[in-house]
């Protein structure tokens, strides 16, 4: 009888290690899920990051482009984007090399494709001379108030985000600023003051600001924008 006694005992003792092991393994899997969540969040916002951060370098990389070629003489005018695989709106290339962006006498800027992976769709980049920003420059609202702007279109709000929040515009957890005004003609020398960029935001956060982003209201996108001269 104490004989099959231990053994009932001896199966319950078994149960309930088998219980307790069935527990455990259900705490670690959850805990492996959740570190793994965590991880694939940090590598996500890390690389909106650094997405963020070569969009800014290049808006840079222009903007010390531009203000060569304007040592060397050029006017506003004059300043040229012209490029074998850009549109021919913004001239052709050779023309006046010493003036031009992509030249390697004028500006030597190498062309870059935006990272697909930091828009929706494809992200566009554009010169335009038809908008003026907010704090750059006079704002008037005519031709000759216009500035030269570099605009990125369609990107992720994620990336949008961290490019405010690398250049102090927004904290991380604030609304993207907006804007619902921004003219994307491309330039070809000619400025036209028709839009103001930067006035639509209730917080006046883009004013005095050369380089940030927004969301266009109008268009239901995020762009990117970069002053490269303000008149």
């Amino acid at each position: 009888m104490k004989h099959f006694q231990d053994r009932r005992n001896e199966r319950g003792n078994v149960f309930f290690y088998i219980f307790v092991g069935v527990a455990l393994f259900g705490a670690l899997s959850f805990a492996i899920s959740q570190g793994n969540r965590g991880s694939v969040q940090t590598l996500e916002r890390d690389r909106d990051k650094l997405l963020a951060s070569d969009i800014i370098e290049y808006g840079e990389t222009m903007a010390r482009a531009v203000a060569q070629i304007r040592l060397r003489g050029a006017t506003a005018s004059q300043v040229s984007f012209a490029h074998d695989d850009l549109p021919v709106t913004y001239g052709t290339p050779g023309t006046n090399p010493d003036f031009e962006v992509f030249d390697p006498t004028g500006g030597g800027v190498v062309l870059k494709t935006i990272d697909a992976s930091s828009g929706v769709g494809v992200p566009s980049m554009l010169f335009t001379g038809s908008n003026e920003f907010i704090g750059a420059g006079t704002t008037a609202g005519t031709a000759a108030s216009a500035d030269l702007i570099m605009l990125v279109r369609d990107l992720r709000a994620d990336v949008c985000k961290w490019i405010n929040v690398l250049v102090d515009i927004q904290n991380d957890g604030d609304a993207i600023p907006v804007d619902a005004q921004a003219d994307f003609t491309l330039f070809d020398g000619t400025y036209a003051g028709a839009q103001t960029l930067g006035d639509d935001d209730a917080g006046d956060r883009l004013r005095n600001h050369s380089s940030g982003c927004f969301r266009d209201t109008a268009a239901n996108q995020y762009v990117f924008y970069r002053v490269l001269i303000a008149r």
